[in-house]
């Protein structure tokens, strides 16, 4: 039996390679990493190293308070990258 952070690295990972099979078959370039740490640096360490087009990134969609107290990783990033950034909402956010 997995344990609970197996299970989600798992789910991560197919996730991670079922997106990329559909934008490589969309005839897109695609370059994935997996990375543990702080995700805002990460995602800008990544993005100073390949020079990306585009980073796609996630966002909960808090707001407020919440927002304040946790940060939000997609608005850092999209005031740090030197490219273009595509925030993807949840479809109930």
């Amino acid at each position: 039996m997995l344990l609970a952070h197996e299970q989600r690295d798992h789910r991560a990972e197919e996730l991670i390679a079922d997106t990329k099979h559909r934008l490589e078959a969309a005839h897109f370039t695609v370059v994935t990493e997996i990375r543990v740490g702080d995700a805002r640096r990460e995602i800008l360490d990544a993005a100073a190293e390949w020079h990306p087009d585009l980073i796609v990134v996630g966002s909960h969609g808090r707001q407020g308070l919440e927002r304040f107290l946790l940060g939000s990783v997609s608005a850092s990033v999209v005031r740090h990258a030197g490219c273009l950034v595509d925030v993807v909402r949840p479809a109930d956010a």
